[in-house]
């Protein structure tokens, strides 16, 4: 599913808008208007809230904390198995890069699931100063008729997508 977000300082044109998407097959529910009156708080409760900071460092500190338990398990055994100790901190070294680039890569392309192409923070400055929002949610199959009734309306001005699961 994807949301773009469009701008436009006429809210009749907007409504245009709104009413051709209907008309080539979009339903009500995936069409939002956001001006000042529905204010910044409609746009959290349909966005999701920005958490990238926090979720990366959260992310990052798992893919240290595997990679320290894994690296530590290997010293154990080592140490165990009587391997010569500057062996053991060089093989240690080398397992804890090892599984750092092993966790990060797994983390990137099994846990990012989806892609934020929009500053959400300029969106809602822009509503505080009084110009108004077109939200469109849709599927990858409708992008051809969004397309063809964007087209007609140049004043119109795409500020983002966001592409999520």
């Amino acid at each position: 599913m994807k949301r773009y977000f469009y701008i436009g300082d006429n809210i009749d044109e907007l409504k245009t808008i709104s009413v051709e998407l209907q008309s080539v097959g979009f339903a009500k529910p995936q069409i939002h208007l956001i001006n000042r009156s529905k204010g910044k708080r409609y746009l959290d409760s349909i966005t999701p809230f920005n958490h990238s900071f926090i979720h990366t460092l959260f992310k990052d500190e798992i893919i240290v904390i595997l990679s320290l338990i894994a690296t530590v398990s290997i010293f154990i055994t080592g140490y165990f198995l009587q391997v010569n100790f500057d062996d053991l901190i060089i093989l240690s070294i080398l397992a804890f890069l090892c599984f750092l680039a092993f966790f990060s890569f797994i983390s990137k392309s099994l846990l990012e699931l989806e892609t934020n192409e929009f500053d959400q923070s300029s969106i809602k400055e822009q509503i505080e100063i009084g110009r108004h929002v077109l939200l469109v949610e849709m599927s990858e199959s409708q992008d051809i008729q969004l397309g063809s009734v964007m087209s007609d309306h140049p004043n119109i001005e795409r500020v983002g997508i966001h592409e999520y699961s």
